[in-house]
């Protein structure tokens, strides 16, 4: 029995990052976990094994060969074929990309030969080399850490380094005590009532402004209102290439 199956993905990654991705045999079905590129035999065609991962399978080794990529336009073409289960099979993948308003598409057709040619060896456990369970179970998840990862890129926690909750008294020791290990850096807290933003160069306090509402008090002033205000401060700490963010925390 022939089966396809079609996967619409929204992603984060504009079209030609994805289309890096997908186009490297080694990336795209390391994502898969059950299909293992191994190395290359030739232009464009590669070992790979393939491992179902049951309990039927896991003393046998299982190999195939993986022909691709094709690419075409924003379009990436693969056919896998097994070599040494007891009924062979192949597998067709086609992979079209495409640009939305504020995210891409990714379009995945995968077609398999013959079902039944992995149930004679994988037995009950043939899921693991089902596209559904690759693709929803495998691929998807591994975008979406990659995904987060970039997020986590393109945002000022790339700058941080530690972030702590302190009471108010104990703010300006803190970071006192921050700059013995750390001679230079930007602290950003957050409290109930106010937010300050503080500059450390070479172990002194240069730049300290607290905002509260619509005041703003600065340098011994504003030590004293943190010294003196109630409740806790959630401290960011940034390298001090964060400098450059500082506006959107003193408007």
């Amino acid at each position: 029995m022939n089966i396809s199956k079609e996967f619409l993905i929204e992603s984060y990654f504009p079209v030609p990052v994805l289309m890096g991705f997908f186009s490297n045999p080694y990336l795209f079905f390391s994502s898969s976990v059950h299909i293992s590129v191994i190395k290359e035999t030739g232009e464009n065609e590669y070992e790979i094994a393939i491992l179902p991962y049951t309990d039927e399978a896991k003393n046998t080794s299982y190999y195939g060969i993986l022909s691709g990529p094709v690419k075409e336009d924003n379009s990436v073409k693969y056919n896998l074929r097994s070599i040494n289960f007891a009924e062979n099979f192949e597998m067709s993948i086609k992979i079209d990309l495409s640009r939305m308003a504020s995210s891409s598409r990714v379009t995945i057709a995968w077609a398999i030969s013959s079902e039944s040619a992995m149930s004679q060896i994988v037995g009950r456990s043939t899921m693991s080399l089902n596209p559904d369970h690759m693709v929803n179970r495998h691929m998807i998840p591994y975008l979406k850490v990659l995904e987060n990862l970039a997020r986590k890129m393109d945002s000022d926690e790339r700058f941080m380094f530690e972030r702590v909750i302190k009471d108010s008294m104990d703010t300006i020791p803190f970071l006192k005590e921050r700059m013995e290990n750390v001679p230079s850096y930007i602290a950003v807290g957050n409290g109930n009532k106010s937010s300050f933003y503080a500059e450390i160069h070479d172990r002194k306090i240069e730049k300290l402004v607290l905002q509260n509402g619509t005041v703003k008090i600065e340098g011994g002033d504003a030590i004293m209102s943190i010294l003196n205000e109630s409740g806790q401060f959630e401290i960011s700490l940034f390298f001090p290439e964060f400098r450059n963010h500082k506006d959107k925390f003193l408007s």
